[in-house]
C-alpha cells in the first residue's frame, strides 16, 4: 500500500532541507492525497511525524495547512507523546492533529474552503472522480 511506502521512507529519511534558496529557515511540512480505484487516503506530515486518513466517502483536499483532525486512521509512532511534550496538547479528550501540529486555524482556510466549493460543484451526480482544481489536487469518492 502506498501510504506504508511514503511513510516508512519518511520515518527513515524525513523530510529535507529548506523550502527557499534564500531564507534557509522557511520550512514547512507536506500533505498527500493517494488514493487508487479501491481506496483514498490524506497523509499529513510534521517532520518524521504523520497521520493518516483513510477517506470512505465524499470529497477532500488538502491546501496549505493540515486538515486531520480526530479522525484518525494511522499514525506515527510518539505522534502524541510529542505533542504532549511540546505543550501542543495536554494529553486529555481526543488528540487532534491539526490543532496540536498545525499552525493557526487560519493558515490556508480560504484555499480550502475555495477547493471544497469546486468539489462539491464536480461531486453532483453521485460520480466517482479525481480531478486537479486550480493548481492543487481534490479527490471525491463516493
Amino acid at each position: 500500500m502506498a501510504v506504508e511506502v511514503v511513510t516508512s521512507l519518511l520515518q527513515q529519511y524525513g523530510q529535507g532541507g529548506p523550502c527557499s534558496d534564500t531564507d534557509t529557515d522557511f520550512v514547512y511540512h507536506n500533505s498527500f492525497l493517494i488514493a487508487d480505484p479501491q481506496e483514498a487516503w490524506i497523509l499529513e506530515t510534521a517532520g518524521k511525524h504523520w497521520a493518516a486518513e483513510n477517506v470512505k466517502s465524499g470529497y477532500r483536499n488538502i491546501s496549505n495547512a493540515l486538515s486531520i483532525g480526530t479522525k484518525i486512521d494511522k499514525m506515527s509512532e510518539g505522534l502524541k507523546e510529542l505533542a504532549q511534550e511540546k505543550g501542543w496538547w495536554d494529553g486529555s479528550g481526543d488528540f487532534n492533529f491539526s490543532e496540536a501540529y498545525g499552525a493557526s486555524q487560519d493558515a490556508g482556510q480560504e484555499r480550502k474552503e475555495c477547493g471544497e466549493k469546486l468539489l462539491a460543484k464536480f461531486s453532483e451526480g453521485g460520480e466517482e472522480k479525481e480531478r486537479v482544481c486550480q493548481g492543487f489536487t481534490c479527490i471525491s469518492k463516493k
